[in-house]
């Protein structure tokens, strides 16, 4: 009876355990919804996040088994993987990603508007630049002039 409640114990920790790492690939579907990537940049993050589900699988069949790998744990993580996609996943990540490019767009326009007040006086600095580079060539222009002269007589 012991070996039993150890099985189903492990079992539902393998269901559990494939609700949450869809779940947080989720977030990663959900990031590359928001901000765009490069098919390299989507293969890295893809390659990083398996070898990682990879290890915290192996550390939970290590707690719950011992390490040893039963076929009922790997049908587990699939059934919790697959339960989760065919059920909240698709709705959430949709939500997740319009709601946070939304926030994204109210941001864009809250710097837009504060950035105003910057891009009138960096406009106005640009022409008193303009104006004192030309004012400097043309006092330049004159002073060699003048000088120019001074030796011309001598």
């Amino acid at each position: 009876m012991e070996t039993l409640y150890l099985q189903v114990r492990l079992f539902l920790a393998s269901v559990a355990s494939g609700i949450g790492l869809l779940f947080l690939y989720d977030f990663l579907r959900i990031y590359r919804g928001v901000f765009r990537h490069s098919r390299f940049k989507i293969f890295l993050e893809d390659y990083l996040f398996w070898v990682g589900s990879g290890f915290a699988i192996f550390l939970m069949l290590y707690q719950f088994n011992n390490g040893a790998i039963r076929s009922f744990s790997a049908f587990g993580i699939a059934l919790g993987m697959w339960g989760y996609h065919a059920g909240p996943s698709t709705p959430w990540v949709r939500i997740m990603s319009r709601i946070l490019r939304w926030i994204i767009r109210q941001i864009k326009k809250i710097l837009a508007i504060l950035q105003k007040p910057f891009c009138f006086l960096w406009r106005k600095c640009k022409k008193v630049i303009t104006y004192l580079k030309k004012a400097e060539k043309r006092a330049t222009i004159e002073f060699n002039k003048k000088v120019c002269k001074m030796k011309n007589t001598k």
